[in-house]
């Protein structure tokens, strides 16, 4: 393909930056309508919620294709690429065997191959480091939240945030709340002063109960501490930050948005 078409092709986030991000996924190839060119997709992470991200980007756009999946293990990869191939046909999930990628380093051979957008949804344990690996090979990136899990994985992001606006790439988060129409009017409401001034928020989150391992829940015998560990990552703070910051740093979210995402002051 020529540079010029190669370009073509990433004009939906030409404008785009790290501090910009592309306005909104799931409609993240929205801004192809009316071009030729495909919007190549790679999965990073297919459990529940990347085999989500890519029904999603899938249904945004009908020059989307999801073109390369890696996981860790491999069975995650089979079933999601068999009901996305199912819902979508063989035209818009092309996954071919050389561009299904397992192992721990699955996510760097992603990252090399050639598809323009990247859809992250492992452990947020990895993600600061995942998510600078993807900006450096070039790639757009949506990325779950949270972002990091601790200090040491927000100032490493912070700087990939930096590396990504040099590289005019976008960085889109999964704050979703943030582009639901009902919750944008509610908001607007409260930031243009209508409701008067905010000077306190109490945020809750409901939601069902996380894969919590049973209490007498034991390794196999033979599986390693690490795969044990990442096939129930959400039960190791290391790699989910806990329940509380997976699952209600969405609360968190809303409360600085109510703010006007001006920091607190002790």
């Amino acid at each position: 393909m020529s540079e010029t078409n190669n370009s073509n092709r990433r004009k939906f986030v030409k404008t785009a930056t790290a501090a910009t991000a592309v306005a909104g996924f799931p409609h993240i190839g929205r801004a192809e309508i009316g071009s030729s060119n495909t919007i190549k997709v790679g999965l990073i992470g297919c459990g529940g919620r990347g085999t989500g991200a890519a029904t999603q980007a899938l249904k945004s756009d009908d020059k989307v294709k999801l073109w390369a999946m890696a996981d860790a293990f491999p069975e995650k990869i089979e079933g999601p690429l068999k009901t996305l191939g199912a819902a979508f046909g063989k035209e818009r999930v092309e996954v071919e065997k050389n561009r299904q990628f397992t192992g721990l380093d699955a996510f760097e051979k992603l990252a090399a191959s050639d598809v323009d957008v990247i859809l992250m949804a492992t452990p947020p344990g990895y993600r600061p480091s995942m998510l600078r690996k993807c900006i450096e090979a070039g790639k757009h990136v949506f990325a779950e939240k949270p972002m990091a899990i601790d200090m040491a994985g927000i100032h490493h992001l912070m700087e990939t945030a930096k590396i990504a606006d040099e590289k005019k790439l976008a960085i889109q988060h999964g704050y979703c709340w943030r582009y639901s129409p009902a919750n944008r009017v509610g908001f607007d409401k409260a930031l243009s002063g209508e409701l008067g001034r905010i000077t306190s928020f109490v945020g809750t989150y409901l939601g069902g109960t996380v894969r919590a391992l049973a209490p007498d829940a034991t390794q196999p015998e033979g599986m390693g501490d690490v795969e044990w560990q990442l096939r129930n990552w959400i039960n190791f703070e290391w790699l989910s930050g806990g329940p509380l910051l997976e699952q209600c740093i969405h609360a968190v979210d809303k409360m600085a948005w109510a703010m006007g995402d001006v920091a607190p002051i002790a």
